[in-house]
């Protein structure tokens, strides 16, 4: 198994195998689910830590740095049998060669979910 370039927000300590963690100790996420207008809005804080994480940019999750799958030793693909590749953050949003730590490019304090 192998772990990189992981955030360990309040307090929490990374796996002691895992190459080039990343911690904020001090700061604690939140996350809650609003309704507003029909619409469902997923809120965080993680706007405070943008500094932070714009200067820990990351590699892009693709085939090659994921390697292979450990029960079938076959490696991460697309369906279609091409390489896998990170191409959007969770709100489908273009993710560029070096992303932010994390599913959202840049990190949103709402983010629109339905």
């Amino acid at each position: 198994m192998t772990a990189r370039q992981n955030l360990y927000l309040h307090g929490a300590e990374c796996w002691q195998w895992e190459t080039d963690p990343r911690a904020l100790p001090d700061f604690t996420a939140q996350i809650t689910v609003e309704e507003r207008d029909g619409e469902i809005w997923l809120c965080t804080n993680l706007e405070e830590i943008a500094d932070a994480l714009e200067a820990w940019r990351v590699d892009r999750a693709d085939t090659g740095m994921l390697g292979a799958a450990f029960q079938p030793g076959q490696p991460f693909e697309n369906r279609d049998g091409t390489p896998y590749r990170t191409e959007t953050d969770l709100a489908g949003r273009p993710r560029p060669a070096r992303p932010c730590l994390g599913p959202l490019e840049p990190p949103a304090r709402r983010l629109r979910v339905l």
